[in-house]
């Protein structure tokens, strides 16, 4: 699956919007082919809190930064939502749940952290390629296409819709 890991929980979790029988079994993470061979995953970074410069109260700001920021802070918020997996490498020995919540999907996830690669996409077209991984997903998940030709057929896609940020390895 391509899509944000809100979909484990929102759209195909027992009580989404279509849920899965046996999701956790039939669903897989795939990485993305790339030019030298070695597959990627795409990591949507987000920088997280910040304090502005102009702020009457740095140490305090600082302080609530780190609090949740925490392990156990985020532990303990996992009751009520968790938003997708974790980069701290210190959680799963912090708070074990995170191991099994989600199916262990979150868990997992975090392993191709270190195949993780961050696009700019807002200037190369990231509409055309949000909607042709959606596409390439539902082929796949709907059985009308191997993931091979998913992806051959997201790529060609490409090609067309975005050639002047787009090249054929």
């Amino acid at each position: 699956m391509t899509g944000g890991d809100w979909q484990w929980t929102f759209d195909w979790g027992p009580k989404g919007a279509t849920p899965i029988d046996g999701l956790f079994d039939k669903v897989m993470r795939w990485q993305f082919p790339s030019e030298d061979g070695k597959p990627f995953t795409y990591v949507d970074g987000n920088p997280g809190n910040a304090v502005s410069a102009k702020t009457k109260a740095p140490d305090g700001a600082a302080e609530f930064i780190e609090f949740t920021s925490g392990a156990q802070q985020q532990c303990a918020a996992m009751d009520i939502y968790i938003g997708g997996p974790s980069g701290r490498k210190d959680l799963p020995d912090v708070c074990p749940k995170y191991k099994t919540i989600v199916g262990g999907k979150y868990f997992e996830a975090s392993s191709f952290f270190d195949t993780g690669v961050h696009y700019q996409f807002n200037n190369v077209g990231r509409e055309k390629i949000v909607d042709g991984i959606a596409k390439a997903t539902e082929a796949v998940i709907t059985l009308k296409q191997t993931p091979q030709q998913a992806m051959d057929a997201f790529a060609a896609a490409m090609m067309t819709q975005i050639p002047d940020n787009a090249k054929k390895a």
